[in-house]
């Protein structure tokens, strides 16, 4: 049996659909944090990262070492 185009419905894809009210993702309620703040907050967060990344890294070397393997 041969697929033919009249035997399914045809979805229009083209007519615009109803559309949804925008909703804020956060409020502000009140005045913009200082550059300096929002600088800081970005330094601590770069920080902890880079931190976190470290640590694994030495987790991974840890048990690799304690695998067997090891650098040449």
């Amino acid at each position: 049996m041969g697929f033919t185009l009249a035997q399914h419905r045809v979805v229009n894809v083209s007519s615009p659909e109803p559309k949804m009210p925008s909703i804020p993702l956060a409020a502000r309620s009140g005045p913009k944090k200082s550059l300096w703040r929002r600088l800081l907050w970005l330094t601590i967060f770069w920080s902890a990262s880079v931190l976190t990344l470290g640590m694994v890294a030495m987790l991974f070397r840890l048990l690799m070492t304690a695998a067997g393997m090891r650098a040449h």
